[in-house]
């Protein structure tokens, strides 16, 4: 259970909850009733942090007038008073965007379409994944970093002050590098790298970064999608998304690469992981062929301890899947049966029974009300006594 302290403290979430105590004796209607009051963020700090001048100067060089503003979750504390602040120093209108059907980090034209825009300012990690419809103006979030305590675990792991050390950082850490840099002149051989693009030669697409997410979850679903016999969910979309591992579905949800290692004898494990599927396609730098001849693999699955036969059937006709087996005791076996009818057969539990014309019917009636804690025909400890 949580403190009061923990519900009342909001400055990181953006809202803070009136405290209720919890009673036994209460109707649990005051639990649904809390007071949230926004937290009111300085105008100045909203400024610097999220370069509103500069989007204000992106927006009149480009003459926009309908544009739309893209938020992630973690900032929606402050799309408010970004949207005021820009629609008061702006000619256009400037409006944000709801829910997007994508991850975050991409930029959601569609729904930007959907209001007419014609420009959009995304807020936040961005994916950088090219626009082909809008033009879009990248704002990313400041991180907060203590320069000094960097410094001082810099120091101790490089005692050697001639220690030859390249600096990499993400964008969002990049208003903290001068002061970085200060605290290191000590150290000749350190270097800070810089994004220098050409301007002459713009390059719009990049190598893709493979994160490990969950890694050994994701290394069961591969046996896993081996011993699936009717289907599976597929995954695919853009490279950074979140991997599902909800277990809320009631079949596996893999990636494309995930199939591959199950399936494609010919791929493989050498401890990549690949989350774009272009990779895996023919004349993709990752993709791997079907071996020509037929495969028939027959092994022990480690999820059901069950036998599985993997692969083609080439000898035997389309029609026959079915092997009859002889053993001494005179008894028939059935082996290797793949049908879905017949796999439906073998299932503890196929359904709900329609029973068409046995169900009497029965007239609408009122049903409970209220909450869980106490129905309005149920009566209270305290009203009982």
């Amino acid at each position: 259970m949580c403190d009061h302290d923990d519900f009342t403290n909001g400055d990181s979430a953006g809202v803070s909850l009136t405290p209720i105590a919890f009673s036994s004796t209460s109707s649990g209607d005051n639990h649904i009733q809390l007071t949230v009051e926004p937290t009111i963020s300085d105008p100045g700090e909203l400024i610097k942090k999220y370069k509103l001048e500069k989007c204000c100067q992106w927006i009149n060089d480009n003459n926009f007038q309908r544009i739309s503003l893209q938020f992630p979750d973690e900032l929606l504390v402050d799309a408010a008073a970004i949207t005021s602040w820009l629609g008061e120093n702006v000619s256009g209108q400037v409006f944000i965007l709801g829910d997007t059907s994508y991850g975050s980090c991409c930029v959601d034209e569609v729904a930007a379409q959907h209001y007419n825009a014609d420009s959009i300012i995304h807020f936040g990690y961005a994916c950088l994944n090219p626009t082909k419809r809008l033009p879009v103006f990248f704002i990313f979030d400041e991180q907060a970093l203590d320069v000094a305590d960097c410094c001082d675990k810099f120091y101790n792991c490089f005692p050697d002050h001639e220690s030859n050390v390249i600096i990499y950082y993400d964008v969002r850490y990049s208003y903290a590098i001068g002061e970085l840099q200060t605290y290191l002149e000590s150290y000749k051989n350190v270097v800070i790298t810089e994004l220098d693009i050409p301007q002459n030669d713009r390059k719009s697409d990049c190598d893709s970064k493979v994160q490990h997410f969950s890694k050994c979850r994701r290394l069961f679903t591969i046996p896993e999608s081996e011993s699936i016999e009717d289907y599976s969910i597929y995954f695919i979309g853009e490279p950074e998304n979140t991997l599902i591992d909800s277990k809320e579905f009631y079949q596996p949800v893999v990636t494309p690469f995930e199939v591959e290692m199950a399936l494609n004898p010919a791929r493989e494990w050498t401890g990549d992981y690949y989350t774009d599927f272009t990779l895996l396609l023919p004349g993709a730098a990752c993709y791997v062929p079907l071996p020509d001849e037929p495969f028939d693999n027959t092994d022990v699955s480690l999820i059901t301890g069950k036998i599985r036969t993997l692969g083609e059937d080439a000898e035997h006709p389309e029609s026959s899947n079915v092997i009859l087996i002889r053993p001494d005791a005179l008894s028939v076996t059935t082996v290797n049966a793949k049908t879905a009818g017949e796999f439906l057969t073998q299932r503890s539990w196929q359904g709900l029974e329609q029973n068409l014309g046995e169900t009497p019917i029965t007239k609408a009636v009122e049903g409970d009300a209220g909450i869980a804690w106490s129905y309005t025909h149920e009566m209270l400890p305290s009203e009982k006594d």
